[in-house]
């Protein structure tokens, strides 16, 4: 019993890192922004997905050229999330926290496979105080979306369900890419070092079911968008990723992971040395429960590091397994007192969790404070068919990628970007209602009469936008629409209705 109360705790914890205020900020400017914006305009045209997806950049590609296409689960289902609770920075948010609250459970549950409930609970614990996996989680990368199959899988493995395993690695394909066959090769190399030979048909079969599976989503793809986009994702994304560097002219750091270690993973890191340490001194570095999630950490970390292109998040499907290794010595540390832990930990988090949730501590620091305001400004007021204009500075804030997601997301305009030599020019355009840029650069970057069209000035710290829309002499108030900013839903070229934020009143 203490066990599950242990867990509850455990899973309460989680839900607090990863959606615990989150409807307080605007939505970051990475993925989430990304994933967000997609995931409303893929779901804005009938039960069918939208394919292919928009495109973020001004130039209607993704990144360097072509489409490059992702797998379009996960936007889809965001999309449908938003649609159910209204789009907001919580309900962007809230399929990728859920996902990574599912992925500390299943640790546990695989660690309590392999070894006992006491090292599954200090191998979800360890997963939940890694920096780089609550990050991932918040910012929805897709990673941890990806490790909830492929811990799905080994724990089916586990309880002998060999379809299931087959069938989990195949739906995580759906979500990003090839990392979520894992266990293939984990359990392959599993078999050879144990000599296990009897079991290889089964990984055959495991391996062919994986790949049926796997292939339903570039099917349903080819289908809805055209075979272009299936070949797009597989050479661009998949082999230029790994291969080509997507454009890179050199390889990044071979010893990333190394970094991340020393960055996020102290002081889980010397746990991990030790648990190593004790299995090859007891001489049970064959047995299952060390080398499966052994090998698959191994196997990804090698692979993701010989990747010409590569970020910090792609070894987050490692950090389960590496968690259920470092659990090995304070789990035997602390058997005998695996109940007073089970409990201390119970009432810890609860009144911490009370503690941080009743508190104007922030949970979700906003990441563009002046966008926050800028963007309550240019939902209100205008249409969609309007046009904001970036000119490039020194924005404290990210550049034109950064703010553009975001403006796509909560206003619905398309964003335009503009060096200051180009500035008066595209402002002039008549579509362009909004520009924004640095207070410092307004006379330097505009002339006397663009600045004349642009009348109104809405400051924030040194940002600044400028607009043509908001009459001089009346102004809403916008501070109940300020506590939570939604996005504009299936924007379009008509003025949006002004008692769409009467829920804040």
């Amino acid at each position: 019993m203490s066990f599950k109360f242990a867990c509850f705790a455990l899973l309460s914890l989680s839900l607090t890192c990863f959606l615990g205020k989150s409807y307080e900020s605007t939505i970051p400017a990475t993925d989430t922004g990304t994933y967000a914006y997609l995931g409303l305009d893929t779901t804005g045209h009938g039960v069918l997905p939208k394919l292919p997806m928009s495109k973020t950049s001004e130039g209607g590609h993704w990144g360097d050229s072509g489409y490059r296409e992702m797998p379009f689960t996960f936007p889809y289902l965001s999309g449908v999330t938003q649609r159910i609770f209204g789009p907001s920075a919580w309900s962007a948010r809230l399929l990728s926290g859920l996902f990574s609250v599912t992925c500390v459970m299943l640790t546990v549950l695989l660690g309590n496979l392999y070894y006992s409930p006491l090292h599954g609970f200090f191998a979800g614990l360890i997963l939940l105080m890694t920096r780089e996996f609550v990050g991932d989680g918040i910012n929805s990368h897709l990673d941890n979306v990806m490790s909830v199959w492929i811990l799905l899988a080994f724990i089916a493995v586990q309880l002998r369900k060999y379809a299931w395993a087959g069938v989990f690695s195949g739906v995580g394909l759906w979500f990003k890419s090839p990392v979520a066959f894992l266990l293939l090769p984990t359990w392959f190399l599993k078999c050879l070092v144990r000599r296990e030979y009897s079991l290889l048909p089964k990984v055959i079969a495991v391996s062919v079911v994986a790949l049926a599976t796997g292939s339903l989503i570039w099917i349903a793809t080819g289908g809805l968008g055209g075979w272009d986009l299936v070949s797009d994702y597989w050479v661009k994304q998949v082999w230029g990723t790994a291969v080509g560097g997507r454009g890179e002219a050199q390889a990044r750091n071979p010893f990333l992971f190394l970094q991340i270690l020393r960055s996020f993973y102290m002081p889980w890191s010397l746990f991990l040395i030790w648990g190593i340490f004790d299995r090859f001194q007891k001489k049970k570095m064959r047995e299952d429960a060390f080398l499966m999630p052994g090998l698959a950490a191994l196997i990804l970390i090698v692979i993701v590091s010989l990747m010409k292109f590569k970020y910090g998040h792609y070894f987050m499907p490692a950090f389960p397994f590496l968690s259920i290794m470092a659990a090995i010595p304070l789990a035997q540390f602390s058997e005998r007192f695996r109940e007073k832990i089970y409990a201390g930990f119970f009432a810890t988090v609860l009144v911490l969790t009370g503690f941080l949730l009743c508190t104007p501590i922030s949970l979700s620091p906003e990441s563009f404070p002046a966008f926050k305001r800028f963007a309550a400004y240019i939902q209100s007021y205008g249409s969609c068919a309007d046009q904001v204009l970036y000119v490039a500075g020194a924005h404290p804030y990210g550049g034109f990628e950064d703010y553009q997601q975001l403006i796509r997301f909560y206003t619905g305009r398309q964003a335009l970007e503009a060096s200051c030599a180009q500035a008066s020019a595209r402002a002039n355009q008549a579509s362009v209602k909004w520009v924004l840029l640095e207070y410092s650069d307004r006379e330097r970057c505009l002339t006397r009469e663009v600045r004349a069209r642009f009348p109104k000035t809405i400051l924030f710290g040194n940002q600044v936008l400028l607009s043509a829309e908001i009459p001089a002499t009346s102004e809403l108030d916008l501070t109940p629409l300020l506590r939570e900013l939604r996005a504009a839903t299936d924007c379009h070229a008509a003025p949006l209705p002004r008692d769409r934020y009467s829920a804040y009143d």
